[in-house]
C-alpha cells in the first residue's frame, strides 16, 4: 500500500513540475513573468495591537505590571492620557510584547498563542525535524520543516511547553553571532528564559542547530502519504474514513489540530460550569490565550503537574472583603466570598494588579504546582469517556468490517478456484 501511494505521489509531482514548466513557458511566450516566492522579511512582522480593556496600566497608571515596557527593546509602547495602549512608529514588530503579556492586552495577529502552536504542530506532524528561526537567521524562502518568526522570543513559555508535550522533533535555528547583532536587543534573553521554562515543565529539550548544512529537511513519507490520500479523497467529496481502516487511521492525525481547537473549547466550557461568572462583579472570567494552551497540555500530560511552578497572589488575614481586587481584576479571578477575597489559580495570570490595588496589604504572592491548575469537572469525565467508548465502538465495527471482507474475499477465491477447477474438468472431458 505505502509502495502504491508513494508512486501516485511521484506521479502528481512529476505532474506538477511539467504543469509548472507549461507555464513558465506560456507566460514567456505572452511575456508574462510567473510570481515566483520572494524572500521578504518584512513579511513575516505585525504590528501589534493594544486591548486597554485587559490592561492594569491602562486603569491605572500606578500598577505595576511593566513586562511589555521591559521587554519592548525599543521603548515602542506608551499609555496615553485616555488610558489607550499606543504603539509607536519605532516598533521592531519582534512581537516580545504579545508574549510578555500577561493578560492578553496586547495580542498580534500573526503570532497569537494558538496560531503558533498550530503552525508548529502542523509541521511537526508533517516532517522528520522542524526548525523555529527568525527572519535575520534564515535569509530564504522557508522550506517545509522551517518557521519563521520575527523573534524566537515570541514563543511564550506556555507555548513551548504545549508543543514539547505532544512532540519531540522540535528545534531552532540560530547561527552563531545572530543574536549578538540583533537591534532586538531583548529578544536572546526572552526566549531562553521561555524555552527553559518550557523544558522544565515538559521534561522535554529543544535542540539548538547552528550551521545551515546541520538541518534535516526531510518531509515525513508516512504524513506526506496522509496528505496525498486526505487531498485525493476530498477531491472525490469522500474522506479517507470511508476508503479503508488503514487510511482511516492517516486520517486521524490530519484531524489532531481540530481536535485540540474543540478541547479548548470544552476546556472553557468545564471552567464555566465550575466557576461560572465572577460572583462579585457579575462580569464573564477570561481565560488568556496561553493559560489555555497550558490548561488543555496539563489535562493531557497530568503527569508533568509536579514540574509547574508559578508565582500566584495569595489573600491573608487582614483582607476585609471589600472587593476593589475584585472589581480591579482584568481576568475577573477574585471572588468575595464569605467576606474575603479568593483567587481562582486557573484563571489568575498573576499581572499583580490585585496587590496595587490593595490597602489592607492583604495580598501577598507564593509558588503553587501545577495540580492545582488540574481540573476536576464531572460532566467534562463523563463526556470522555463516552467519547473513549464510541472509539472502541468504532473500533470494533471496523475490526467487524474487516473481517466480513476477509470472509468475503476467502469466499471469491474459493469460488474462483472451483470455477477453475470446472472449468479444467470440462476441458478435460472434451479433450
Amino acid at each position: 500500500m505505502a509502495d502504491f501511494l508513494d508512486e501516485l505521489i511521484g506521479i502528481k509531482k512529476e505532474f506538477d513540475a511539467l504543469t509548472s514548466d507549461f507555464v513558465d513557458e506560456t507566460n514567456a511566450m505572452t511575456g508574462e513573468v510567473s510570481a515566483a516566492p520572494v524572500w521578504t522579511p518584512g513579511d513575516y512582522k505585525v504590528l501589534p495591537k493594544g486591548n486597554a480593556a485587559m490592561c492594569p496600566r491602562c486603569k491605572n497608571e500606578e500598577a505595576s505590571c511593566d513586562m511589555c515596557l521591559q521587554i519592548c527593546p525599543v521603548g515602542a509602547i506608551e499609555f496615553d492620557d485616555d488610558g489607550a495602549i499606543e504603539i509607536k512608529s519605532n516598533c521592531r514588530k519582534c512581537g516580545l510584547c504579545v508574549a510578555a503579556c500577561p493578560t492578553d492586552a496586547l495580542v498580534s495577529s500573526m503570532y497569537g498563542p494558538k496560531m503558533l502552536y498550530d503552525n508548529i504542530c502542523k509541521a511537526a506532524e508533517a516532517n522528520e525535524m522542524v526548525y523555529i528561526t527568525c527572519t535575520r537567521a534564515l535569509g530564504h524562502v522557508p522550506e517545509q520543516g522551517e518557521i519563521v518568526v520575527p523573534c524566537v522570543g515570541v514563543i511564550a513559555p506556555e507555548v513551548w511547553y504545549a508543543v514539547l508535550s505532544e512532540y519531540a522533533n522540535i528545534a531552532i535555528f540560530l547561527p552563531r553571532g545572530i543574536c549578538d547583532k540583533c537591534k532586538t536587543t531583548t529578544g536572546e534573553d526572552a526566549y531562553t528564559e521561555s524555552i527553559s521554562i518550557g523544558e522544565a515543565w515538559s521534561g522535554e529539550t529543544v535542540d539548538l542547530v547552528e550551521r545551515e548544512k546541520d538541518l534535516i529537511l526531510e518531509v515525513d513519507h508516512q504524513a506526506e502519504r496522509k496528505n496525498f490520500v486526505n487531498d485525493s479523497m476530498k477531491s472525490l467529496g469522500m474522506t479517507a474514513a470511508k476508503i479503508n481502516p488503514i487510511t482511516a487511521k492517516l486520517a486521524q492525525a490530519a484531524e489532531k489540530i481540530s481536535a485540540h481547537s474543540k478541547q479548548i473549547a470544552e476546556l472553557q466550557k468545564s471552567l464555566d460550569r465550575m466557576c461560572g461568572a465572577n460572583s462579585t462583579t457579575e462580569r464573564k472570567r477570561t481565560l488568556v490565550n496561553s493559560r489555555q494552551l497550558m490548561l488543555v497540555a496539563l489535562a493531557n500530560h497530568p503527569e508533568t503537574a509536579d514540574a509547574i511552578v508559578l508565582d500566584m497572589p495569595v489573600i491573608g488575614a487582614t483582607c476585609n472583603g471589600c472587593g476593589v481586587c475584585a472589581d480591579a481584576c482584568p481576568t475577573s479571578a477574585i471572588d468575595i466570598i464569605e467576606g474575603k477575597a479568593q483567587v481562582l489559580s486557573t484563571h489568575c495570570v498573576a499581572c499583580g494588579f490585585c496587590y496595587d490595588v490593595c490597602s489592607q496589604n492583604a495580598v501577598d504572592f507564593e509558588e503553587i504546582d501545577g495540580k492545582r491548575l488540574i481540573l476536576d469537572d464531572p460532566e467534562a469525565q463523563k463526556k470522555i469517556e463516552q467519547e473513549e467508548k464510541a472509539q472502541k465502538d468504532r473500533e470494533m465495527a471496523r475490526e467487524k468490517s474487516k473481517e466480513y471482507g476477509k470472509k468475503a474475499l476467502e469466499f471469491l477465491e474459493k469460488q474462483a478456484d472451483i470455477e477453475e477447477e470446472e472449468q479444467a474438468a470440462k476441458a478435460k472431458s472434451k479433450a
